[in-house]
């Protein structure tokens, strides 16, 4: 038989058995409160937080379970408690809702002015809180256990929802800090950063806000600044005022305060020591209140800028108008003189002859001259137009050495060139552009030789890079000269050029050079002996045919006499049958040149002096279904200019005016990049510059006839 000390143990553990078996069950039910939870438990709330609590609960029922026999153990807690925990009227805010027993249960524990200590997302709060209510309820006999488990876990619930929105809010309110201080921080950075000064006026005209640079451009201190913008009214014992201006800029930032405006003012420039001060304001809001942003930057650069810019768009035009009054007396020599040559009718003896290639010749070098200095202009400002296409390399060799032909045979100075085996019969280049180095080597190599020859030699280097050499038996060049050179032509400043022009031909050859893929000129020379000009070009092989007759590598230019081009006269009469041409243009030899042209080749036409009777030529002929197929129109003309009588012309035929539309090809002496775009922006379908082959004229307006 056991003894009673034995019974009573078993008594304790059914006892206890029972009241975990409870607990556990209590526990269990949690995951049904998640109803709570959707309604207006805080996001931040873990059900995590349950795990504990069945631990919790179990302690608890441990406690009261022992608590007459434990005596000591719940002193002890109960002053673990009161060292862990502050600010339990915490609880009692949480507590108003609860029914009387448990707000007296608070209110009691209050009175005994315990501390409680809320420990952040951690089970220890749970555990320790659960243990803590459990000993005050033991002491105000509270002998139900169920009751004590559900009214400790109300509590901790509604404590864990309260701490758990106070600490979302305290979350939100350091982010939301920390994001405000970060933005602050970017923003001073930027400010700071700024070239141009920033100063912001607050409504009682106080400076709420300035960065470094206003600082600089003032040429003030922080102190200064900081105490009232009329502090800096007078800097260096000078009174800040406009550019011709007496009045004072801060009374004018002190009226637009007060006056605000919807958009910025520039309040005008300023003089600060050597500075030009740029002043603009804008009224804005500054911390919910009205004030003015004021800004202001160093104008010397952009005044200089402008000033370059002026000077820049000056010399451009001024180079334009010189180019186009230049080309248009140099198109009608060229022409007619070309004609003289051609005609065979004209008994012209062979002194005669001669004297009329020097004036042909002469004038396309003077041709070539102008485009060279219009070239170098383009280059500076970045507006070279490279137009690469297939090309034959031998083709433009011969039309270079056709240009210096006359200027050789005078010095008696043979000109042979000669091709690389390799070098394939088609390049894709710029075909203007290199020839243009060509001549202008060729013609350099000419004017210092005095007797001898020139030798033009092409090399293919690599696939894609052709190498050109100029030498020739001329006079030579020093090495204080050579070094000179060789230092222009590998710098970017502006040239050594003589009285007699000689230096900007090199100067543009070497710029040429590299806009086509090079480098810059080599340069060599012995004194006495001679010199050897060289370039690169890439050439990007326009096929693979190479030269395969050696015998053919070296030639003399004058043994090469290029086919004039021909169509044939009834091919073409054929095609202008009742075809008419307009020609509008207003110099009379102009006119001239493109009648004669189209009279060699039986097309009719007609002429107009302006883009005005143009117009009217082009109704009258529509209306009496005669219409004008081609329209040769020039650029700058009085009343009605080319591009305003193109627009004209085109509005004509959209709004059902007229029912043919005639196609315009641009003729003019204006032929930059803008002038030729305008042309085609106007509705022009060609452009051909002035002056142009005959040849060039009839094979364009052939396609439209």
């Amino acid at each position: 038989m056991k003894s009673t000390e034995d019974l009573w143990w078993k008594e304790e553990f059914e006892s206890v058995y029972n009241f975990l078996i409870k607990a556990c069950i209590l526990s269990c039910i949690a995951p049904s409160l998640r109803l709570i939870k959707e309604i207006f438990i805080p996001s931040e709330f873990t059900w995590i937080w349950f795990a504990p609590l069945v631990i919790a609960n179990i302690i608890c029922l441990l406690i009261v379970q022992f608590s007459s026999k434990n005596g000591p153990f719940c002193k002890i807690i109960v002053l673990i408690l009161a060292n862990e925990f502050h600010n339990f009227q915490l609880f009692i805010l949480s507590a108003s809702q609860l029914n009387s027993k448990i707000f007296e249960v608070l209110a009691w524990v209050a009175r005994a002015e315990l501390e409680f200590t809320i420990i952040r997302n951690t089970w220890v709060f749970n555990s320790l809180m659960f243990i803590h209510l459990c000993v005050w309820y033991v002491k105000l006999d509270a002998i139900d256990p169920l009751t004590l488990i559900l009214d400790i876990n109300v509590i901790v619930l509604l404590c864990n929802i309260s701490r758990s929105h106070m600490m979302k809010k305290s979350y939100e309110r350091f982010a939301y800090r920390k994001e405000l201080e970060n933005t602050t921080n970017r923003l001073n950075t930027i400010t700071q950063a700024l070239f141009e000064g920033i100063i912001i006026l607050s409504e009682n005209a106080k400076v709420a806000f300035f960065n470094g640079e206003s600082l600089e451009l003032l040429n003030t201190t922080a102190e200064n600044l900081k105490t009232d913008l009329d502090s800096i009214k007078y800097i260096d014992g000078k009174k800040i005022a406009r550019f011709n201006d007496s009045t004072n800029l801060i009374d004018d930032i002190i009226y637009l305060l007060n006056n605000p405006r919807l958009e910025e003012t520039l309040l005008g420039i300023s003089f600060i020591g050597s500075t030009n001060i740029e002043w603009k304001a804008k009224n804005i809001t500054w911390e919910g209140k009205p004030s003015l942003f004021i800004s202001i930057r160093n104008s010397n650069q952009i005044i200089e800028l402008e000033k370059n810019i002026s000077k820049e768009n000056l010399r451009n035009l001024i180079l334009r108008s010189a180019s186009h009054e230049l080309k248009t007396p140099l198109n009608s020599i060229i022409y007619f003189t070309s004609e003289l040559l051609k005609d065979k009718a004209l008994s012209i003896n062979e002194k005669s002859k001669k004297k009329l290639k020097t004036v042909l010749i002469s004038g396309k070098l003077m041709l070539s001259l102008i485009n060279d200095l219009l070239d170098y202009s383009k280059i500076l400002t970045g507006g070279l137009n490279i137009q690469k296409k297939v090309c034959n390399i031998e083709e433009i060799i011969i039309n270079t050495c056709d240009l210096i032909q006359l200027q050789a045979e005078k010095k008696k100075i043979s000109i042979i060139y000669r091709l690389d085996p390799l070098l394939p019969t088609k390049i894709y280049t710029d075909p203007l552009r290199f020839g243009q180095i060509l001549l202008n080597l060729v013609t350099n190599a000419i004017r210092y030789t005095i007797k001898g020859k020139i030798d033009i030699s092409c090399v293919l280097t690599s696939k894609n890079i052709l190498k050109c050499y100029v030498e020739d038996t001329g006079i030579g060049i020093d090495k204080k000269n050579l070094k000179s050179m060789t230092k222009d032509l590998n710098s970017l400043a502006v040239p050594s050029i003589d009285s007699t022009g000689k230096g900007l031909g090199l100067h543009i050859s070497n710029l040429l050079s590299k806009q086509l893929g090079g480098e810059v000129l080599k340069a060599k020379s012995n004194l006495g002996r001679g010199s050897t000009f060289s370039f690169k070009i890439d050439i990007n092989n326009a096929n693979n045919h190479q030269r395969v007759d050696d015998k053919l590598n070296t030639k003399e230019c004058n043994e090469n006499v290029m086919p004039e081009f021909s169509i044939s006269k009834q091919y073409f009469e054929s095609r202008a049958l009742n075809q008419s041409v307009l020609i509008v243009d207003d110099m009379e030899f102009n006119l001239e040149i493109l009648g004669s042209i189209f009279k060699n080749y039986g097309v009719a036409f007609c002429e107009a002096i302006n883009g005005k009777i143009a117009i009217e030529k082009v109704i009258e002929h529509d209306k009496k279904q005669r219409p004008f197929k081609v329209i040769m129109m020039d650029s700058s003309m009085p009343e009605m200019d080319g591009w305003e009588a193109s627009k004209n012309i085109n509005k004509l035929y959209r709004e059902g005016n007229i029912h043919f539309l005639p196609v315009i090809i641009g003729h003019s002496a204006y032929n930059s990049d803008e002038d030729v775009k305008l042309c085609f922006e106007s509705g022009m379908a060609e452009f051909l510059p002035k002056p142009c082959s005959p040849e060039e004229i009839i094979q364009t307006v052939i396609k439209y006839l």
